[in-house]
């Protein structure tokens, strides 16, 4: 991703003062949300570089993941400071009991 600084932006063109046109920015990106998936588990100690804590994740529960897959991605995102929000799909939980542990993981990692 290519950075570009405030002096590089040429507010004439927005008509927008910098400072109001850096305003509008943060504040169009402010409550953004990011969507992790268990095959991104390596990259995941690159993510503070990019998402302030609080930040949501969305941890998705993509074809060829388990859903202890998609458990172990959303308690490390939360140990990391992140409101993790994670998709469980139905289509792909073998048993009850199943289930039932992965809501207790997920509620011991403070996840609702």
């Amino acid at each position: 991703m290519k950075e570009v600084s405030a002096e590089q932006i040429d507010s004439t063109e927005s008509g927008w003062p910098i400072e109001q046109l850096k305003g509008a920015v943060r504040s169009f990106i402010e409550d953004f949300s990011i969507e992790a998936t268990p095959h991104a588990l390596s990259e995941l100690d690159s993510y503070p570089q990019f998402l302030a804590p609080g930040t949501t994740v969305y941890a998705a529960h993509p074809p060829k993941s388990s859903l202890d897959d998609v458990v172990d991605l959303a308690v490390r995102l939360q140990g990391m400071g992140y409101r993790t929000v994670p998709h469980l799909a139905v289509r792909r939980i073998e048993s009850e009991a199943q289930l039932g542990r992965a809501l207790t993981r997920l509620q011991k990692a403070g996840i609702d």
